[in-house]
């Protein structure tokens, strides 16, 4: 949410620690025995924290993230809920993209509008009660950069 900085040790990198931001700047300068790989600014983009997004559910019942019915109806190519489950996929960046790739007619995703590189974009999503068809499919993947 404030934006962090993200180092790896320097033995294995594969230990990360996420150094939170504090009125915009990290709270250390460095870490011994750790290396900063990345900086991470809060803003109206992805700064690559590790947070997903679960649209268009109305609760959480205790076990996972309910999709209305209405919803589940639209999802035809089963993209934003689990078919066995009937619980809402949580979806991070990567899944993002692959709804992206995905050329869905209904289910449209805009992670085109890079900030300083390209891990850190607009993530915008829309999904409409059918699919779209002619011009207006044209219109919509034109309003997500396709």
């Amino acid at each position: 949410m404030y934006g962090f900085d993200d180092y790896t040790d320097d033995a294995t990198e594969l230990i990360h620690i996420y150094v939170p931001y504090v009125d915009g700047e990290p709270v250390v300068a460095s870490i011994a025995d750790y290396t900063k790989q990345t900086s991470n600014p809060a803003g109206i983009y992805h700064n690559g924290a590790e947070t997903k997004v679960v649209p268009f559910t109305s609760s959480h019942d205790g076990t996972g993230w309910v999709v209305p019915a209405s919803i589940m109806a639209l999802d035809t190519d089963v993209l934003i809920h689990n078919a066995v489950t009937g619980y809402a996929i949580p979806l991070d960046y990567a899944a993002l993209a692959t709804l992206d790739a995905a050329n869905s007619a209904y289910v449209f995703v805009d992670i085109s509008a890079y900030i300083s590189d390209t891990s850190k974009g607009y993530k915008n999503l829309m999904l409409y009660t059918e699919d779209l068809t002619g011009v207006e499919l044209i219109k919509a993947r034109a309003f997500v950069n396709h």
